[in-house]
């Protein structure tokens, strides 16, 4: 059974130096939606305050004004002597949301440990007040993930944390919920020897009706507006009831006689609360450890995301740049027809040369399918059985006699017979490129094999160009070429998922309403996550880094320092953008999608898979501001080329990334700025 408190304890209760919350004429709206409507309250000094209202009346709305999360569009609002939007209560006021607002990741220890470091408490006196509280309120055991325990448990920690500090005012949502009766009287004495001990203020929103008999003061919130503002039992003695909810069934009945259309002020926008920006030691300590915990709770994802660049890049290594092997070309020999080859090795009298030719090309580990004419090699590769069709003529080996011996006066018909001819299908572009590269050295080197066999100077014969290389370290296959821009995307892409992952599911756990009411803002929450997540970036950038330099043999002749400042500064640009995607963003999928977007921007325009200088002129000049595509430039002019820092071709692209990952950080803290209004 509930006990009325006595009047006398709030007998002077309207001295307005004695009041903990003034609200005056205040009206809130979203949209047409008008929730408060000329709101006043007053909450004296050592008093305990009921709240009470129908869900949806506003109450939570009004909460979140006293506490600083909201603006209102016409009136005024006074805590602890202070002015709001403007007050500096946070360490003053503990505050216990409808909602838990705490990570389910974290232990019941480890929630108020981190609590009590933002507020700035010592370990030690955190311990004893835990103690104390769990007895009180009959936690369950501090070693237990929050996640795991009941939605009543969670909240009497919630409730825990709200009064760990033992501020001067407590505001409370519905701090009762789910606890039994005799649970609830116990928190109930406890509230009543607060005041009674300590003057703290406490202002309590309940659904429990009869529950606020205990309170000192009463206000009854219908329509937006305040209907009744006093000691209960004088609420019982004036309206001559014997319950709270006859009262507040009275006054509904006499508000809805008596509603009249009133004239509303001159309200404006919801008033913008702009948040400071300082940055307090106790809060980046509490902040730094509890990331670098979520990692650790999180230890599955973070070694799948810290490994993931090196599966794909492995994939990569793996599956890109290697030469195609053990693909059909069909073969007409029709100088030997269908009977078996005899020539084993090569001379000029030879009259099996495209037997030795093809012996030739055998070693370039192709499938050769023989077939008796031209026609049929040729309808092989028209049907997909074979990327091409190699016709040798029946007269080849005298033809290329005549071709060596005496070019000048070579026929027009030895020309033709010394002329092998191939067929390709360029469907496949990459297949056919090397077939057709491939083709040309193969007979190329049998032809000057050929003529130094008669005692003719292959010289005479070759194309008038000579090939030759400036890095002659550095292989020439695509894969080499193109892993600094593997790297970039890569790492950028991972670093994104990486920051993005963190951020969204702190805000996912709406664990930010509670950590803003005890003064922890956002360029404290990221600068914390900025550091922990660049720390966890090192050992992912070295993984990254061997996979294809040490493991695949990569050209990399620049100095190793230089190679991973580019690369971890390339993720330190992916962990700026990933924090500005979730910072703005609910969603992860949305997240994902814009990622995914900017991958494939990378890929198309880096120039890793198409020079630059082939594409449209439009997009060739915007290209190069990417940060990405200076970026691969830059690194490859490293990798490749050992270019130092002395060269601007290397330093533009560590500028472009650091002047682009600034101008992300500064967009990200211009919009928040501003919070929820």
């Amino acid at each position: 059974m509930y006990r009325p408190r006595s009047e006398a304890h709030i007998s002077d209760w309207t001295c307005p130096t004695l009041n903990a919350v003034e609200v005056r004429d205040a009206y809130r709206s979203f949209g047409k939606v008008n929730v408060l409507e000329g709101f006043s309250m007053t909450v004296p000094t050592g008093t305990i305050y009921g709240l009470l209202g129908a869900s949806g009346c506003g109450k939570t709305t009004m909460l979140e004004c006293l506490i600083g999360r909201r603006g209102l569009n016409h009136g005024e609002v006074y805590v602890l002597g202070q002015k709001l939007p403007h007050a500096d209560n946070e360490l003053r006021i503990g505050y216990m949301p409808q909602s838990t607002c705490l990570s389910g990741d974290l232990t019941i220890g480890e929630t108020f440990l981190f609590f009590g470091r933002a507020i700035g408490i010592k370990e030690l006196k955190v311990k004893e007040r835990v103690a104390y509280l769990t007895g009180l309120l009959d936690l369950p055991d501090k070693n237990l993930q929050l996640s795991s325990i009941s939605g009543g448990q969670q909240r009497r920690v919630s409730l825990a944390i709200a009064i760990l500090h033992e501020p001067e005012l407590l505001i409370l949502d519905e701090p009762t919920v789910g606890a039994d009766s005799i649970l609830r009287q116990s928190i109930w004495d406890h509230f009543i020897s607060l005041v009674e001990s300590k003057r703290v203020t406490i202002l309590i929103t309940t659904h429990y009706i009869e529950e606020v008999l205990q309170a000192d003061v009463v206000g009854i919130l219908r329509n937006g507006r305040l209907i009744a503002e006093k000691n209960p039992r004088r609420l019982l003695r004036d309206h001559r009831a014997s319950s709270l909810e006859e009262v507040f069934l009275k006054l509904s009945a006499t508000q809805n006689e008596s509603r009249a259309s009133c004239e509303h002020p001159d309200v404006k926008e919801p008033l913008k609360i702009k948040q400071s920006f300082r940055l307090r030691h106790s809060h980046m300590k509490a902040l730094i450890w509890k990331h670098f915990a979520w990692f650790v709770k999180n230890w599955a994802m973070t070694f799948v995301i810290t490994l993931l660049p090196v599966f794909t890049l492995f994939i990569y290594c793996v599956a890109i740049g290697h030469n195609p092997v053990d693909f059909v070309v069909s073969v007409a020999n029709l100088e030997t027809g269908s009977r078996n080859c005899n020539a084993s090795a090569l001379h000029c009298n030879s009259t099996e040369l495209g037997c030795l030719f093809l012996k030739e090309l055998s070693k370039q580990h192709l499938i050769v399918k023989l077939y008796s004419t031209e026609q049929e090699a040729l309808d092989s590769v028209e049907r997909g059985a074979s990327y091409a069709s190699i016709t040798i003529k029946p007269n080849y080996s005298d033809a290329m006699r005549a071709r060596v011996n005496d070019p000048r006066r070579m026929s027009a018909s030895d020309a033709s017979a010394s002329t092998v001819d191939v067929v390709r299908d360029v469907t496949d572009k990459p297949v056919a490129l090397y077939t057709q590269v491939m083709l040309y050295e193969t007979l190329e080197s049998f032809y000057y094999a050929f003529a130094e066999s008669c005692g003719v100077s292959p010289r005479g014969a070759r194309i008038p160009i000579k090939w030759d290389i400036l890095y002659e370290w550095m292989g020439t296959n695509f894969t080499d070429f193109t892993i600094p821009g593997v790297l970039t995307m890569i790492v950028i892409t991972t670093a994104i998922l990486l920051s993005a992952l963190a951020v969204n599911a702190e805000r996912s756990e709406v664990g930010l309403e509670r950590m803003f009411v005890i003064g922890i803002n956002n360029l404290e929450l990221t600068i914390s996550h900025l550091f922990v997540v660049s720390v966890m970036l090192l050992p992912q950038i070295v993984l990254t880094m061997a996979v294809p330099i040490f493991a695949f043999g990569l050209t990399n002749k620049g100095p190793i320092a230089l190679t991973f400042v580019f690369l971890y500064l390339t993720g330190f640009f992916g962990l700026c953008f990933g924090i500005f995607l979730a910072s703005n963003m609910k969603s992860i999928l949305e997240i994902s999608l814009i990622t995914s977007c900017l991958y494939f921007t990378m890929l198309c325009t880096s120039g890793m898979l198409w020079p630059i200088e082939a594409m449209h002129w439009l997009l060739r000049w915007t290209a190069r501001v990417f940060p990405f595509v200076r970026l691969t430039q830059s690194l490859r002019n490293v990798m490749h080329r050992n270019w130092s820092l002395s060269k601007i071709e290397v330093y533009d692209g560590l500028l472009s990334v650091c002047i682009w990952s600034m101008m992300i950080l500064f967009f990200t803290f211009c919009l928040f700025r501003y919070q929820k209004g």
